[in-house]
């Protein structure tokens, strides 16, 4: 057996002033930069090269994050869990161009979605650190093409699980290993592509390090990593004071999850004394049936980014801030899911509950930095089939929507989820790549929730399906608006409908499902239209209080309706010429109706 590497032996270190401090943090977190960048020139799939789901990181020996990319927030919590499950089990056991694979959602996992290449780096025989790229692959396996499986009822059926394997050992791939994952694939280049992708942005990660480590020496490098924590400690532990000493409580809830009507509640109590703040999830559901259970993992990920975008969303993402929060999530609940429970949309809907159902909480104790509700879901949803020449496809579509408005400001319109932050995709790619045509791309009138600060807007997608295709869907947030905040009123739902021979039907309707959005393999024949509506952003304040300009503005692009301008928001518009009826509007207002 190869001996163990060797760990850092030079104990001088020439960090002596707050500039060299400052230029060595940043020169981490231009590392983690440039990793990005490699990662979108080289992948294969449009997740990773167009729409950006992947998230970059830096730890070191110890198995603390020293810096991380802006990347995908709901990876920031989550990266540091799998990080020490892997030095868990492999201990000193890595030698140069070692690659291990992991995904395994009750081990520091997300979902079995998002897979993490991470690879140690070396200078001169020296263990100097980790690099990881964790990113969203196309199809990992699983009865549904995609993993988005509504119907699942327990993990093993939503996506093959790796739980650390290394796939490279000392530069030498493990073929038996490369063979296993590949054959439980559907679609193994995007899978392979995005995999050497990722390694690749490893590997310029560690040629960087290694010659900030040829300048400065190892000691040097880890220390500024040390102090590179420290920093983001320091900052988090002093922004935190914006919120008040108090306990704050809310309760949200996820609509069902796609095997009963039922809703389940995400119920939060937070705690703040000085500099000590505690998330307690006590009172959330159990863990339920279907795929809208969350990781331990997942829900940190959602605190953090709430707290994070509350305190200071400045604040570089490391252990020093990640750390510095204790959440109490009692095990076998929906916000810490033990096996078998399935999980795949845990990560993308029911987090983003915990996340809002922070702000919610916190929504008193400072409301200058909260939002409303927004549309709340990654939208998640696949196609798969066989195209020509049997030739078998998988697409993979998730997406934006309407963000909640501020007491200040609107909601951000077709924008990403705070905790997704993902890029949207190239319709001609779609349409050259998938047996498929794009009909429809807009905003969505009259789906943001009015208020004096209205919501974002959702938008309008549609595909005109050009072969027999077999959907699935996991998305929340259709039964259950996005609220308002101060009088602000909700947003319209999500929504996702199939048109037939000129009719269109929720699934509910056409198929007799229990969900009208988690659902799995549902045939849709050749030359139906998939349509996919996402919600609104919820309002902030009275709607009545809105200045009159803005909201004969949105009037004349479309946006909000002549109806819902004199209904919501007491404004007379004439729908045929657009201009405002003063007079009407000034006596809607005085009598409020």
């Amino acid at each position: 057996m190869t001996s163990a590497p060797a760990r850092n032996t030079d104990q001088s270190s020439e960090l002596q002033d707050d500039l060299t401090v400052e230029i060595m943090r940043r020169y981490l977190l231009a590392t983690v930069d440039e990793m990005v960048r490699t990662t979108t020139r080289t992948a294969y799939s449009t997740v990773f090269s167009e729409a950006l789901d992947f998230t970059c990181a830096l730890f070191d020996v110890q198995g603390r994050m020293t810096a991380q990319a802006s990347g995908i927030p709901v990876h920031a919590g989550a990266l540091g869990d799998m990080v020490l499950d892997v030095l868990a089990k492999f201990g000193d056991d890595f030698q140069p161009g070692d690659v291990v694979l992991h995904n395994d959602p009750y081990a520091g996992g997300t979902h079995q979605g998002d897979v993490g290449a991470m690879r140690p780096m070396f200078h001169d025989g020296s263990l100097v650190g980790f690099a990881v790229n964790r990113g969203h692959w196309a199809d990992v396996g699983g009865m549904t093409a995609g993993g988005w499986g509504g119907a699942a009822t327990h993990i093993v059926q939503e996506a093959v699980i790796m739980p650390g394997v290394k796939v490279y050992r000392e530069g030498k791939i493990d073929r038996e290993i490369r063979d296993f994952v590949l054959r439980n694939v559907r679609i193994p280049k995007f899978a392979w592509g995005d995999l050497q992708a990722q390694i690749a942005s490893a590997i310029t990660a560690e040629r960087r390090i290694a010659s900030l480590c040829e300048r400065h020496g190892v000691a040097t490098v880890i220390e500024a990593g040390e102090r590179a924590i420290a920093y983001s400690r320091e900052r988090f532990l002093r922004q935190s004071a914006v919120i008040p000493d108090g306990v704050y409580e809310a309760v949200d809830y996820m609509e069902n999850d796609g095997h009963s009507t039922e809703r389940r509640p995400v119920k939060v109590k937070i705690t703040k004394r000085g500099s000590e703040m505690t998330i307690d999830f006590t009172g959330s559901s159990r863990q339920v049936r279907g795929p809208i259970n969350a990781t331990l993992a997942d829900t940190k990920a959602g605190v953090y980014t709430a707290l994070l975008n509350i305190i200071d969303p400045e604040i570089p993402i490391n252990s020093g801030c990640l750390d510095a929060v204790e959440i109490i999530a009692p095990e076998g609940s929906i916000v810490n899911a033990r096996y078998p429970a399935p999980v795949f949309a845990g990560l993308a809907d029911t987090t983003d509950r915990i996340y809002e159902t922070v702000f919610l909480a916190l929504a008193e104790a400072v409301p200058n930095r909260v939002t409303a509700g927004t549309y709340s879901s990654g939208n998640c949803t696949t196609g798969s089939g066989f195209g020509e020449d049997d030739r078998e496809f998988v697409w993979y579509s998730f997406g934006p929507g309407g963000c909640g408005a501020r007491a200040w400001a609107d909601g951000n319109t077709g924008e990403w989820h705070a905790m997704g932050s993902c890029m949207n995709e190239s319709g001609e790619i779609w349409e050259n790549r998938y047996p498929l045509r794009m009909i429809d791309y807009r905003l969505r009138t009259d789906s943001a929730g009015p208020g004096t600060w209205r919501g974002g807007f959702g938008h309008v997608k549609a595909f005109e399906l050009t072969e027999e295709t077999s959907l699935a869907a996991t998305i929340d947030r259709n039964i259950f608006p996005p609220f308002g905040l101060a009088g602000g009123l909700p947003g319209k739902c999500n929504g996702l409908t199939l048109e037939v021979e000129g009719v269109e039907q929720d699934f509910c309707t056409r198929f007799g499902t229990i969900s009208p959005s988690k659902f799995a393999n549902l045939k849709a024949p050749k030359g139906s239209i998939y349509r996919i509506y996402s919600a609104g952003g919820g309002g902030y304040g009275p709607p009545e209080e809105r200045e009159v300009p803005l909201v004969v503005a949105d009037v004349r692009a479309g946006l909000v309706s002549p109806e819902s301008a004199r209904e919501h928001y007491k404004v007379a518009v004439d729908p045929e010429t657009l201009e405002l009826d003063e007079a009407a509007t000034a006596s809607l207002r005085r009598s409020g109706s």
